[in-house]
This record gives C-alpha cells, sequence and structure tokens, in this order.
C-alpha cells in the first residue's frame, strides 16, 4: 500500500499507529490484508463497546427516571396522608371545641389544661403544615433534578451519536 493511503486511514481512525508502522513494512500482500483484517476486527469491537456503553447509560437514566418518578409518587402519598390526618386532629378540636363551648368550668376540668391541650393542637398543625412544606420543595425539587437528568441523558446520546458518525 502507499504511505498516502495509509495516513489517511490513520487520520480517518480506521486504522491506529502501530497498524500504520506494520502495514509500511509488510513484505508481502498476504501480511497486508492479514493487518487490515485486525484493524477492522478491532474497529468492529470498539463499535459495539461504544453501543454496549450508550446503552447501559441509557438503561440508567431510565432506571434513575423511574426511581424518581417513584419517590415523586411515594411523597405524594405521604403528603395526602399526611393531610387527612391533619383533617382528622382539625375535626377532634373543633368538636372538643364544640363541647367545651357548651361546658365551660361546669364540667370540673382544668381551664389552664383545655387551654394547654388546645395550644399543643395548634402547634401540631403548624409542624405538619411545614412538614408538608418541606415535603413540597423536595418534590419540587427531584422534579427539576429529573429534568436536569433527562436533558444530560438527551445531550449525552446526541454527543455520542455525533462521535460515531464521524467516525
Amino acid at each position: 500500500m502507499t504511505k498516502t493511503v495509509l495516513a489517511t486511514m490513520v487520520q480517518a481512525q480506521v486504522i491506529n499507529y502501530p497498524e500504520y508502522m506494520k502495514s509500511l513494512w509488510t513484505k508481502s500482500a498476504a501480511e497486508a490484508i492479514n493487518i487490515a483484517e485486525e484493524a477492522e476486527k478491532r474497529r468492529q469491537s470498539d463499535m459495539q463497546s461504544q453501543r454496549d456503553h450508550e446503552q447501559q447509560m441509557q438503561q440508567q437514566a431510565m432506571e434513575a427516571q423511574d426511581k424518581r418518578e417513584q419517590t415523586i409518587h411515594d411523597r405524594v402519598v405521604q403528603l395526602k396522608q399526611m393531610d387527612i390526618d391533619a383533617a382528622y386532629e382539625r375535626s377532634l378540636v373543633d368538636a372538643m371545641q364544640f363541647a367545651n363551648q357548651k361546658d365551660i368550668d361546669q364540667d370540673n376540668i382544668n381551664d389552664d389544661l383545655e387551654l394547654k391541650e388546645k395550644e399543643i393542637e395548634a402547634t401540631r398543625e403548624e409542624n405538619n403544615k411545614n412538614r408538608i412544606l418541606q415535603l413540597e420543595i423536595q418534590a419540587k425539587q427531584i422534579a427539576a433534578d429529573l429534568i436536569q437528568a433527562k436533558l444530560k441523558a438527551s445531550t449525552d446520546l446526541k454527543k455520542n451519536k455525533n462521535k460515531t458518525s464521524t467516525k
């Protein structure tokens, strides 16, 4: 083979530099064919490795997306349960308030104790609201992370396709 053809093959990454040197010093066409076949096998193996890597990256991105979606779903369920629990506790307080309105100082219960129970309930509701807000913030952060991961996976796939198409 001529040096210019071999140099072009090196530039096109069809063969690597050691294969270029071997081809320059071959004594027969059979040796040159063997070198070319080995180069083709290596190139095919490299392409398969690249495809396997791209598939693995895509699979990991999909698994991460599934995990994030499951986490968001779990958080939503948890928030709904907290809403139900808070509504139940509010109804208990309302019932207690209603009962106490009709029985102020006639039930032989210390008014300070009743007031303290109401304060505890108000604190509990405030804590529940804060937890709900925190979970909503976390859910939004997870959604933002999910979008960012999708964009990164899409960018990586495009880059890998561009690399493969230029070879």
